[in-house]
């Protein structure tokens, strides 16, 4: 069995994750490690298996590894990018053993207001924030990226509903296309809280957040969600995607299941 490791794994990174400046006021996480997994298995294809791994010190993001393995005959191939995450006071930068490098400039609620992305390949994306306020809380409500000082993209996320009974709306857009979401709430019997540590897969993996992923989920864009459940709709056309959740006695999240438009089970692990 032969494996090709194309970049390093995040135990290389470990001594870049540090607590340096764990005196900046920043959101807290309760967990020590948080480990996404998925298996993909099309039909007439080979099995690709996906984690996404985030470690935290002291309840702050330290770094995030995300692996890719796949096999072609008796060869076994595993792809790992790991980013690095460190701090100062009032910035945090995060670095991926690719080169790329992300700088989050912080506000007095631990953040981000600007971010500059320079990737390895040459580009340099810019970044505005901006937050709903909830007492000392900050949910993302706007984030925009900029390519040579032109906007490029949009997200934008509406009030957070105060039932599941009320819709979501959030707006996509990239270049010149724009596109409304309208997302509905879990359902409360579904969970034993209606908040999740973790952000709506759905929304992590919309463009331009899914480039933050490591600050979002380290909560350098505030706060997480309500969970999302149900349908997320494109301009009002019910049944776009559906999900479905499962939870663990402890009414902790267990799986995200994509129903529709294709199957897809995302399994969640939370470490203590």
């Amino acid at each position: 069995m032969k494996q090709l490791l194309l970049t390093s794994a995040c135990v290389l990174l470990w001594s870049a994750c540090s607590d340096e400046g764990a005196d900046t006021v920043r959101p807290h996480t309760d967990y020590q490690r948080i480990t996404l997994s998925e298996v993909i298995t099309p039909a007439d294809a080979q099995t690709v298996s996906w984690s996404q791994e985030f470690r935290f010190i002291n309840g702050q993001i330290a770094c995030s590894t995300t692996s890719q393995s796949f096999g072609t005959g008796d060869e076994q191939f595993t792809i790992t990018l790991s980013e690095a995450v460190t701090t100062t006071e009032g910035e945090v930068v995060v670095t991926d053993d690719e080169g790329t490098t992300t700088t989050y400039l912080l506000d007095d609620y631990g953040v981000a207001t600007e971010a500059i992305r320079r990737e390895a390949g040459g580009d340099t994306r810019a970044y505005r924030f901006s937050y709903i306020s909830s007492g000392s809380h900050r949910r993302l409500h706007e984030m925009e990226e900029y390519l040579a000082d032109t906007l490029f993209a949009r997200l934008t996320f509406g009030e957070l509903p105060t039932t599941t009974t009320d819709q979501w709306h959030l707006t996509q857009q990239v270049g010149q296309h724009s596109q409304t979401f309208v997302l509905t709430l879990v359902a409360p019997q579904q969970a034993a809280d209606s908040t999740s540590p973790v952000p709506p897969l759905f929304v992590s993996e919309l463009h331009p957040l899914t480039l933050h992923t490591t600050a979002l989920y380290g909560k350098l864009l505030g706060e997480v969600w309500l969970w999302v459940g149900g349908a997320a709709s494109i301009d009002g056309d019910a049944g776009q995607c559906a999900y479905s959740y499962t939870f663990t006695p402890e009414g902790q999240l267990a799986t995200c299941i994509q129903l529709t438009p294709q199957r897809r089970t995302v399994s969640y692990l939370f470490e203590w």
